[in-house]
C-alpha cells in the first residue's frame, strides 16, 4: 500500500513550480522527493522534466537523480536533457542514465562518449566519473553500438581497454603514459575502476600533462 501524502505533494509540487528560484525551494525539493520515495506517482515529476523555466528543469532532474532504480521509468523523459546546454542538467541525466541504462540503451550510453570532449571541463570530468562507475553491461552496450555504428570511432579502443580482462593495471599505465588524449582519459578511469588490484596506474595519473587526467586522479584519490 502506497504511503504517500497526495495532498502535500500536490502542493508542494505546484509550489515548486511556481517558485523554484526562492529561498525555500530546497525544501520544497526534498520534501517532493520524500513523497516521490513513498510512492507518489512518477507521472507527477514529468511536467517538471519537460519544462522550459530552467529553475523548475534543474528541480525536476535533480529529483529524478535521487530516485534511486525507482526512477527507471522515467528514462525516456531524461535521455533528451543529456543534450540540454546547462551543465547542471546534464550532470543529473548522467546520474540517472548511471542507473537506469541496460543493455538496451546502447546508443545513449556511447552518446555521452563525446562529452569526453565537452568545452566545459566539469562536464568532461563527470563523463570520465560516468565512466569509472558504469557496469559492464552497460559499458559493452556502448561498445557493441560503437562497434556496428562507427568501427572508426576514437573511442572504441579506449572502451576496449575498459572492458580488458588481463594486465589491467599495466594497461592503464601504458594508457595514461601514451600520449593519446582520449586513451589517456579511458586510462585514467581504467585506474579508478581497477584501483583495489593496484594505486600504481593513480600515482601515474597524478603527474599527467593532462589538466582532466590529473584532477581526475587526485578526486579517486580522495576516494579511496
Amino acid at each position: 500500500m502506497s504511503s504517500f501524502d497526495g495532498a502535500r505533494a500536490e502542493s508542494l509540487a505546484n509550489q515548486l513550480l511556481s517558485s523554484a528560484t526562492t529561498a525555500d525551494a530546497g525544501e520544497l525539493m526534498n520534501g517532493l522527493l520524500s513523497e516521490f520515495h513513498r510512492g507518489y506517482p512518477l507521472e507527477n515529476l514529468r511536467p517538471f522534466l519537460h519544462s522550459d523555466n530552467l529553475d523548475v528543469l534543474r528541480a525536476g532532474a535533480w529529483i529524478a537523480s535521487e530516485l534511486g532504480q525507482s526512477g527507471s521509468p522515467l528514462l525516456g523523459d531524461v535521455v533528451p536533457l543529456l543534450g540540454h546546454p546547462d551543465r547542471r542538467v546534464r550532470v543529473y541525466a548522467l546520474d540517472c542514465l548511471l542507473l537506469w541504462a541496460n543493455s538496451s540503451q546502447g546508443q545513449v550510453i556511447a552518446s555521452t562518449l563525446a562529452f569526453l570532449d565537452d568545452s566545459d571541463d566539469r562536464i568532461r570530468r563527470k563523463e570520465m566519473d560516468f565512466l569509472s562507475r558504469a557496469s559492464e553491461e552497460q559499458l559493452a552496450a556502448a561498445m557493441l553500438f560503437v562497434t556496428k555504428s562507427n568501427p572508426q570511432s576514437k573511442y572504441k579502443s579506449g572502451l576496449d581497454l575498459l572492458l580488458g580482462k588481463d594486465n589491467l593495471s599495466a594497461m592503464a599505465i601504458a594508457a595514461i603514459g601514451s600520449g593519446n588524449v582520449t586513451l589517456m582519459k579511458f586510462g585514467a578511469v581504467l585506474a579508478r575502476r581497477t584501483r583495489r588490484l593496484s594505486l600504481d596506474p593513480l600515482k601515474l595519473a597524478l603527474s599527467s600533462i593532462n589538466d582532466d587526467v590529473k584532477l581526475f586522479a587526485e578526486s579517486s584519490m580522495r576516494i579511496i
